[in-house]
């Protein structure tokens, strides 16, 4: 069996196949299918599947979704609430790590935000 295409990009056989079993499982719990978007990577398909899959168990079993979305809600408030300060200190802590860690790649995926520690070089715009 051979792949088809789709804008350009080949889809292995059983795309189609898993795709018409998602759009009718989301018809069966009344969940917008969302479909594929034209140029969609295999990650942003993988996301997409994903979405519809949470929005499906969320109407197999609404007690168990909203008692996973409490227990995550209450575990990011322990955090916050058993002390606050050192809470504020690791989220910038974390900033930090990840601002280092992208500056030190050979091409940094993003510009630093800010110049707090003034390493940034000034560029004139004046010609």
């Amino acid at each position: 069996m051979s792949a088809r295409q789709v804008a350009g990009r080949p889809q292995p056989p059983n795309f189609y196949a898993k795709e018409k079993e998602k759009e009718d499982e989301c018809h069966l719990w009344g969940v917008d299918y969302e479909p594929p978007r034209e140029n969609e990577s295999d990650t942003q398909t993988k996301n997409r599947r994903l979405r519809l899959t949470r929005a499906i168990k969320q109407r197999k079993n609404p007690a168990a979704h909203a008692a996973k979305l409490a227990d995550r809600r209450f575990g990011r408030e322990c955090k916050r609430c058993s002390d606050p300060a050192g809470h504020e200190a690791f989220k910038e802590d974390e900033a930090a790590r990840l601002r280092s860690r992208r500056s030190q790649t050979p091409t940094p995926s993003k510009r630093p935000r800010s110049d707090s520690d003034g390493k940034l070089p000034r560029v004139s715009t004046s010609g």
